[in-house]
């Protein structure tokens, strides 16, 4: 199987808030608050229940189908199959198709309506040639160590709205399928019927939508009340969205855009009344992303020349950046900034250096670009630095731009190098020193990025932190998943994990630089019905949940595997993105992770690091889902160490590191001391308060006993007991 397979160019955005819009009035539904969360296995009828109800007649269905499956649903929907393999094939593409003919009609659809979509990005279906995207790329062979296959489903060739089957194959012998991730729809004997006249744009009814949407999802962007522009109208069959169920009718889906401010909408329309049935907001709120050499920050940190705390200013590489002669030749900057250009003759010649480059093209708003040019004669070099002065922002905003969007974006690519729609990327706008409504405040979608100029005593938005985030909004949304809280997580975890430091966008709006907008190293909760207790439900304080999680999953690491930690988070991080769907941070992420961890094609026996994975999400009130025997460590950690007392029972010093121990013996009380702020201490995942003193309650036993795990962290002497 050779790495340079072609890969899907996959949707570039998903949908994100369901907004109905009855006949009676407006309603919005926030449906990050709907989850029900519900761990089952298909080989028994019985499901096993962890938050909510069976899926009934599907889960049947499925075990009957792929008995080897274990399922995990949301509300009343399948949304993961997981576990060991569930189809196998001579080919990844075998084995993909071998798994959609037997999983489609248990999951509600027609086989036959399953169909591998193109890969153009055009959702264009009956799709022929090789479709997969390589996950977990090994960069010493090049290989990925799976392939994921995305189909979509159809009738009457009409496309079925946010309707989905995707699937993970193992790329090892017989290619097992570990992984599948579900959005297709029952549409029972529903028709689409004539669809031959264009379809209908109702302007009027879409600018009446956004009025409900912007107050419900609590947008800190500007929502304009007209949009310049409507586009790319088609039919399509809509029966829900995200994790939420509608009965089947024929819809038309439009886009909304305007310029200034930047804003893009999704609108799904019936195609007989025109009513909204479906909005989704896609320009991430409140966002930053962004290298001949030139003047330019280090790091993440905002610039201000009067606050030492703030960003260092040094000599930086222009990687891929334009070089031209005035005989005509051009060319690219290597990625260490130096450029050869054929040129007949040793006569002079000029050699102009703009700002922008075969990936990224800066615009500035404000002022003209900077456009530098050196006359040599050959072999003489030509040797140029941008923003020498460093003393004008517009100037300075334009290379801080342009080399933090390049570092960004080859993060990415050195994990996942054929990355749809930022591998083949080219001339990708970023726009600086806007002065427009919305600022102070930076914007990132699959049309560009923009930033602000400096406002009062807010700082450029053209910055490090920020423009790794905005270009985050990118990866998420060329990976197909959604935004809202989800696409605010993870351009968090993503622009944190550059420099590995505990908060995002260090001096944004703020003095001095160090305090941060955002904590990514927190304790954010999980809550099904608010997204999080503790932080907030507003997208980007729900979204501190996922970064909240990666950081913890990050420093577990770093413990254990102190040389390789940041390639093992890293390649998850970024791989674990084509992989979902919609706007939800639950434990279908955990899943995810898991799958991506895995080394063996069954997860059923545990993972190399389920043990930081799952302290990571457990930090965060996110169980994993057990594994399938009946220890009490099974859904928490693995390898326990197996103790019992008679009296009672003294820990001893427990160390730094993470610790994972069980018993069967009833437990009756315990307390626990010497725990560090920032380091837990659970029994069965629940959080135990280690202030030395004795427990008021005992968690019920799991599995016939009891798990005590920790975090990593300090101290040495930490210690607990049992009674």
């Amino acid at each position: 199987m050779k790495s340079t397979r072609p890969n899907c160019a996959f949707r570039m955005t998903k949908l994100s808030l369901l907004v109905s819009l009855a006949t009676s009035g407006l309603t919005t539904i926030a449906v990050a608050e709907e989850y029900g969360v519900t761990e089952t296995s298909s080989a028994s009828s019985a499901a096993t229940t962890e938050g909510s109800t069976s899926v009934g007649q599907s889960t049947q269905s499925l075990a009957q189908a792929l008995p080897t499956a274990r399922i995990h649903t949301a509300g009343e929907r399948i949304v993961r199959l997981y576990g060991q393999a569930m189809a196998t094939g001579i080919s990844p593409e075998a084995a993909a198709d071998e798994f959609r003919v037997k999983a489609a009609g248990a999951l509600g659809a027609i086989p036959g309506e399953v169909q591998l979509l193109s890969n153009d990005g055009t959702k264009t279906l009956n799709a022929t040639g090789d479709q997969a995207m390589g996950l977990m790329v090994n960069p010493a062979t090049g290989e990925p160590k799976f392939y994921l296959y995305r189909y979509g489903q159809v009738r009457g060739n009409v496309p079925v709205h946010d309707a989905e089957l995707l699937t993970l194959v193992k790329n090892e012998a017989g290619y097992p399928v570990v992984w599948a991730s579900s959005t297709l729809r029952d549409l029972k004997d529903f028709s689409p019927g004539a669809t031959t006249a264009a379809p209908k744009i109702d302007e009027v009814k879409a600018r009446a939508a956004i009025a409900a949407y912007a107050g419900a999802a609590a947008k800190t962007t500007t929502t304009p009340s007209v949009f310049a522009r409507f586009e790319k109208a088609e039919y399509v069959i809509f029966a829900g969205a995200d994790d939420r169920v509608a009965p089947p009718r024929l819809a038309v889906r439009y886009v909304a855009g305007n310029d200034d401010p930047p804003a893009k909408m999704r609108f799904v329309a019936d195609s007989a009344t025109n009513e909204i049935l479906h909005a989704a907001d896609l320009m991430p709120a409140a966002n930053v992303s962004g290298t001949v050499r030139g003047i330019s920050t280090v790091g993440p940190k905002a610039w201000d020349a009067t606050d030492s705390t703030c960003a260092t200013t040094a000599s930086t590489a222009f990687p891929y950046a334009n070089v031209s002669l005035s005989s005509g030749a051009t060319g690219f900057t290597t990625s260490n900034g130096s450029f050869t250009l054929s040129n007949a003759g040793a006569s002079a010649v000029t050699v102009v250096s703009p700002v922008s480059g075969k990936h990224f093209n800066v615009v500035d708003l404000a002022t003209a670009n900077e456009s530098l040019s050196l006359t040599v004669t050959p072999p003489n070099n030509a040797n140029f630095l941008h923003n020498q002065s460093n003393t004008q922002e517009y100037i300075r905003s334009q290379s801080i731009a342009y080399v933090h969007s390049n570092r960004v974006r080859d993060f990415l690519l050195s994990y996942l190098p054929a990355y749809p729609g930022v591998s083949n990327q080219l001339n990708f706008k970023v726009e600086v020193n806007f002065a427009g409504d919305g600022c102070p405040n930076s914007w990132g979608s699959i049309g560009g990025l923009r930033f602000c100029q400096q406002t009062g005593a807010s700082k450029n938005t053209a910055f490090g932190a920020l423009i790794y985030h905005e270009y985050a909004h990118v990866i998420v949304a060329f990976g197909g998943s959604g935004q809202e809280a989800y696409g605010e997580g993870m351009a968090d975890a993503i622009s944190t994990a550059l420099d590995e430091v505990p908060g995002f966008a260090y001096g944004w709006n703020t003095s001095p630089c160090t305090v941060p907008l955002r904590w990514v190293q927190n304790t954010c909760q999980y809550d099904a019905t608010a997204c999080t207790s503790n932080c907030g439900t507003e997208i980007h304080a729900c979204g501190r949940l996922l970064s909240g999680i990666i950081w913890d999953i990050r420093s577990q690491l770093k413990i254990t595997h102190p040389t390789d930690y940041r390639d093992i988070m890293n390649a998850i991080m970024f791989s674990s993105i084509p992989m979902h769907s919609g706007t939800a941070i639950d434990g279908r992420i955990a899943v995810d992770f898991l799958t991506l961890d895995d080394n063996d094609g069954n997860l059923d026996n545990g993972t190399p690091h389920r043990a930081e994975i799952c302290a990571g999400f457990a930090a965060h009130g996110i169980d994993c889902p057990a594994l399938p025997n009946s220890r009490p460590c099974s859904r928490y950690c693995a390898n326990p160490l197996v103790f019992s007392w008679s009296g009672s029972y003294q820990s001893g010093q427990l160390g730094t590191g993470l610790v994972c121990r069980e018993t069967t013996q009833a437990v009756h009380g315990g307390n626990c001391g010497g725990v560090a702020a920032g380091r837990q201490l659970f029994v069965n995942g629940q959080t135990m308060a280690c202030n030395t003193q004795n427990w008021t309650s005992i968690p019920a036993a799991v599995n016939g006993g009891y798990c005590v795990t920790t975090t990593a962290g300090n101290y040495t002497w930490a210690a607990f007991a049992l009674w």
